[in-house]
């Protein structure tokens, strides 16, 4: 054999090697604790960056075969009092993790799953509400614009959920696919605003439809009001186009022009 194809082999052999060392120091990496507890920490970083508020992870479990991570329970805390329940609590959220990329680090949340959620919005009698200020609104100057969240979701699930929303309040069970929604932070005239799709929305308890949903809107959001444009609902073989608002969120109005 020629020292030539000699080299090529040795290289090969070590490149073989190398691959393997590195392959069984993550797969040793991802059952680790120091892996669970990296994890755990960037999620509470994430959703305090992106909320603006407190978050708190009780137990946290990551199944590296099936690249799913439990938080029970987890809590999000606005600017509510002491005494007042949580922005937002769940006895369980699941999420399932699709790697994309491992070059590019892209990763999509192939499933999202929330046990008994409860989400708890209080409008005060001066129009404030419990809902804090992101991060990104606290650190840019008035003119500027950035984005807050980019999201994809394959597949998503609510159970046994309830949102009580200035003293109302409304049983929420669902699941659907294909949630994608990207908010952009305006600072000139602070709202929140972006597109929300969904496909194959069922709705269960109470509220139940006959019918899978889709959606796909423009929406924005200020202290007291919330704006849909452009918005087409299909069902079946209907489609629904509206543009509309909600009003005045202390005592709730509906604005909708349809066809």
């Amino acid at each position: 054999m020629s020292r030539a194809k000699r080299s090529i082999l040795a290289i090969g052999f070590g490149l073989a090697g190398l691959l393997l060392l590195v392959s069984v120091s993550a797969v040793i990496a991802l059952r680790s604790d120091w892996f669970r507890e990296k994890v755990r920490e960037r999620i509470t970083r994430e959703v305090e960056e992106t909320t603006g508020g407190r978050a708190e992870i009780g137990s946290f479990t990551f199944d590296w075969h099936s690249l799913q991570a439990e938080v029970r329970p987890f809590v999000l805390r606005g600017t509510e009092g002491s005494g007042e329940p949580p922005l937002f609590q769940a006895r369980s959220v699941c999420v399932g993790l699709k790697v994309v990329s491992i070059f590019r680090r892209k990763v999509d949340i192939a499933l999202l799953r929330l046990e008994q959620p409860r989400l708890h919005v209080v409008v005060y009698e001066d129009g404030r509400t419990n809902l804090p200020q992101p991060e990104i609104a606290r650190r840019l100057n008035k003119s500027a614009v950035e984005q807050m969240l980019d999201l994809a979701i394959g597949k998503f699930r609510i159970e046994d959920g309830i949102v009580e929303f200035a003293s109302k309040r409304i049983p929420l069970t669902l699941h659907g696919e294909e949630l994608q929604a990207q908010i952009f932070y305006h600072g000139l005239k602070p709202r929140y605003a972006g597109q929300v799709s969904f496909q194959k929305l069922v709705l269960g308890g109470s509220a139940a439809l006959p019918v899978a949903l889709d959606l796909d809107s423009a929406v924005a959001i200020t202290n007291d009001r919330i704006e849909f444009s452009n918005a087409r609902v299909s069902a079946g073989r209907s489609t629904l186009r509206a543009d509309g608002a909600i009003r005045n969120l202390s005592s709730p109005g509906l604005e909708l022009n349809y066809r």
